[in-house]
């Protein structure tokens, strides 16, 4: 397990396989290949992996690896069980990663189908461009973002999880157990498992509640609850300042600040709309249940060939509210002329009925 390099603004764990033998290595040279954390969480393979050791010896009573000689722990296989799982993963992880647009040279080296001479006996780096794109980020370096991984679980709960590592580890560099590089790799391996597998498990534990490894007594401790709310919360608060949005934000601070003032303008302006919205809605249920009088004046102008304006107010409590409307135009065949040339009268083309009450 190494920490790589200038992958992104969170910590990038690899966790790498080391091959110095086999049907594609005819060179002997030792071989590389290996993953990161996933972007989805059940999809993750050091997720898989972690789980895994913690089913076996939390859950199903393994018993504990003791690290005084290798010989007490080298026969521990790290899969009890396979059906030739090897041909399938790596079938697979080739067409992941051919969908994702990796180059022949990139999927040949991971998958160890290269036996020219300089893949076989020079070239011994790790394809980091699988490894990201088969974990669902970009191809290029740099934009490794997990929004799980923003919070690591305190120390003591930590300890919590595979209890024995610290015990065996210092035990291995103080030379009271054997000395091994395996043994503190492995070792060294559980240790990041512990951070890993606390986070990852937050997640699936809300997406799979009824998993077989959640019954352990864990994930009903106070710091396993504690941890898992305050990493929800803080996964909440950074929504939104994934990668893209940080260089979006550094790249034109411009155009994202004139986004930004924009989105405030349009809030504003829907909450104004909003308390208008109300108001309106109040006066007319004040008015359909008699709670407001509404007053109706009807102006008419000397000049009839004007207009008649009807005017309506009425008050709700505190605020008032007042319409005008003109009524229609009074056309010229609407005027009436009495007998006697003395009376003038007049007749409105529309009649003043309630729905125009109503509209006013």
């Amino acid at each position: 397990m190494i920490h790589l390099q200038n992958e992104g603004p969170t910590i990038c764990p690899a966790l790498i396989m080391v091959m110095h033998n086999g049907k594609t290595n005819k060179h002997g040279k030792t071989v590389l290949s290996g993953c990161i954390r996933n972007k989805i969480v059940e999809l993750c393979p050091i997720m898989m992996c972690s789980s895994y050791m913690f089913q076996r010896f939390h859950n199903e009573g393994e018993p504990l690896l003791t690290f005084t000689s290798s010989g007490e722990w080298f026969g521990v296989k790290v899969l009890k069980t396979c059906n030739n799982p090897t041909t399938e993963w790596k079938g697979s992880g080739a067409r992941m990663a051919d969908l994702a647009g990796i180059g022949q040279d990139q999927i040949r080296r991971q998958g160890r189908w290269n036996n020219n001479s300089m893949n076989g006996a020079y070239l011994t780096g790790v394809p980091r461009e699988t490894m990201r794109t088969s974990a669902g980020f970009p191809l290029a370096q740099g934009h490794f973002y997990l929004p799980r991984a923003i919070l690591e679980p305190p120390v003591e709960l930590q300890q919590k999880v595979f209890p024995w590592t610290d015990q065996w580890l210092g035990k291995v560099r103080l030379g009271v157990a054997e000395t091994s590089n395996s043994a503190i790799s492995f070792l060294k391996i559980l240790v990041t498992f512990r951070v890993t597998f606390l986070q990852d498990a937050v997640f699936m534990g809300i997406k799979y509640p009824g998993h077989p490894i959640f019954i352990n007594p864990l994930f009903h401790d106070e710091l396993f609850r504690q941890f898992s709310s305050d990493l929800q919360a803080a996964v909440i608060e950074n929504e939104g300042n994934d990668l893209v949005n940080m260089h979006l934000r550094t790249a034109v601070p411009l155009i994202a600040q004139r986004l930004e003032m924009m989105q405030k303008v349009f809030d504003a302006e829907n909450r104004i709309r909003d308390e208008q919205i109300k108001t309106v809605i109040q006066h007319l249920s004040d008015i359909s249940t008699d709670r407001a009088p509404v007053n109706i004046n009807v102006h008419i102008p000397g000049d009839i060939r004007q207009p008649p304006v009807v005017t309506t107010d009425f008050e709700a409590g505190p605020s008032t509210l007042v319409s005008e409307r003109p009524l229609p135009v009074v056309p010229s065949s609407a005027l009436v002329q009495s007998e006697s040339n003395t009376t003038v009268g007049y007749r409105f083309a529309m009649a003043l009925t309630l729905p125009i009450v109503w509209r006013e």
